[in-house]
């Protein structure tokens, strides 16, 4: 997918309180090979997600924007927003697509996208695709949205990806079956989800790095439950050499996050700790929420307290 969409994504992903709209796989295409999807109301619910609102609101800076924001687009992304899940083919440029549960304001965002010079609509179906340059420059490609239902937006750098979701949820295209393919390897509901297959089969041509071609399939899982946050993931490697060398790579990253986490953020990484069985990798990780949501209100209240008293004195 195109910056447009990356950006978009990470400032839904930075900024969201993780959180019910639970996964969709009546709209994902059964040629999909990777999925992501955030329940963003299940996490809102949650001790961790009940105080990153909190801090939010507490943060001017961060509140004026997002009332912007709102202002903008009519989508308060502290409440509006119930589930995001991006899935692609992963064969090819343009073919991933956003996937937006919430109270959608489509006729401010439809208002923006006709700012554009080159913006256009066509029909698929009865459901209108509506496209435009988001990124003006050489050899950008066109943003497309669609709403086949009021709480539903689409996003995507393809047409063509966009009309496979409509077909797919209209029946007229297969989907993906439950125990089968990508769709047995998704994790149990949770407050995050993620799995992908077949990335040491993709085309030669696509930028991946040699190291993740060395994956045949992956899960993870991560959510509050109990008042826990549980984390789960699951690798397959193409053989035990392979494996061996992504658990040397992942245990590097962790030792660096190590080094850099303060005392209470070591606390919470020394579970961390990956396994290696013959060419599977697997990784399980527990802490107390209400550790980890005191620790973030915490750390908040210490930089408020350093800024304050960094402040030159009011005259």
């Amino acid at each position: 997918m195109s910056r447009f969409y990356t950006a978009l994504a990470a400032t839904a992903l930075s900024i969201l309180p993780l959180a019910a709209a639970e996964l969709d796989t009546d709209s994902i295409p059964a040629d999909s090979r990777f999925v992501l999807h955030l329940d963003v109301e299940r996490f809102q619910k949650g001790q961790v997600g009940t105080a990153l609102l909190e801090i939010i609101g507490r943060d001017a800076a961060a509140t004026q924007r997002l009332d912007a924001l709102k202002t903008l687009s009519g989508i308060d992304l502290r409440s509006d927003i119930k589930g995001i899940t991006l899935f692609s083919k992963a064969s090819g440029p343009g073919e991933g697509t956003l996937m937006i549960h919430g109270r959608i304001e489509r006729d401010k965002l439809l208002a923006l996208a006709k700012l554009a010079e080159d913006y256009s609509s066509v029909a698929h179906e009865g459901v209108a695709l509506h496209s435009w340059t988001p990124e003006k420059g050489r050899g950008q490609r066109l943003a497309w949205m669609a709403f086949p239902q009021p709480d539903l937006m689409l996003l995507s750098d393809s047409k063509a990806s966009l009309a496979a979701v409509i077909d797919t949820a209209a029946g007229r295209a297969p989907r993906l079956k439950a125990g089968e393919g990508l769709a047995a390897l998704l994790p149990k509901s949770s407050t995050l989800v993620a799995a992908a297959c077949g990335m040491d089969s993709l085309p030669a041509g696509r930028p991946v790095s040699p190291l993740l071609r060395q994956v045949k399939d992956f899960s993870l899982s991560m959510g509050e439950v109990e008042g826990k946050i549980d984390m789960q993931l699951d690798l397959h490697a193409i053989n035990d050499a392979s494996a061996q060398q992504l658990k040397t790579m992942l245990d590097g990253f962790i030792a660096m996050a190590k080094m850099q986490a303060d005392p209470e953020g070591l606390k919470m990484l020394d579970g961390l700790v990956l396994k290696q069985d013959g060419s599977s990798l697997t990784s399980s990780f527990g802490i107390d929420a209400k550790q980890v949501a005191a620790q973030m209100r915490s750390k908040v209240d210490r930089e408020q307290t350093a800024r304050a008293a960094q402040a030159p004195p009011s005259k």
